[in-house]
């Protein structure tokens, strides 16, 4: 990756592809580019994404419709995740978010699957009641409860 950007559409239907490791310094986008990077991993086969630590934002359809996601781990730092990032994943069971303070979550998030999202402890009342993250309400719960798999 150079300088740790990626193309639009750059693994898009990739469907063999199962795990990636983004670059540390990738920062992913900032609402106003998030259209130019869209649907990075759009039907891919991704299984398990785990974002880098300084990623900032989540481009629009980052995971879209991946069939196979089961995992995604978004770090401390993101304070935006574009419109259907993660939308049309019927596989995605868990979502671990560290940001204590809940991102910018625009429309078409988290349908689709039957995801629970884990967010820290002393912020499940702040994801619940913030735009968007509050049609997730009984599907949101605290950190301690998440139990790492293989």
């Amino acid at each position: 990756f150079v300088n740790a950007a990626i193309e639009k559409q750059a693994f898009q239907s990739c469907v063999n592809l199962r795990y990636v490791t983004l670059p540390a310094n990738y920062k992913g986008c900032t609402p106003s580019t998030s259209y130019n990077m869209n649907n990075i991993f759009y039907m891919s086969g991704i299984i398990k994404m785990i974002l880098p630590p300084d990623v900032r934002g989540i481009p629009y359809g980052f995971l879209r419709e991946c069939q196979s996601l089961e995992y995604v781990e978004i770090r401390e730092n993101v304070i935006f995740i574009g419109s259907n990032a993660f939308s049309s994943c019927p596989k995605l069971i868990a979502s671990v978010i560290y940001a204590i303070t809940p991102p910018v979550l625009e429309e078409g998030n988290f349908n689709h699957s039957s995801n629970i999202v884990y967010v820290p402890d002393e912020s499940i009342e702040a994801y619940k009641s913030a735009t968007n993250w509050n049609k997730f309400t009984g599907r949101i719960q605290p950190l301690s409860n998440f139990v790492k798999g293989g």
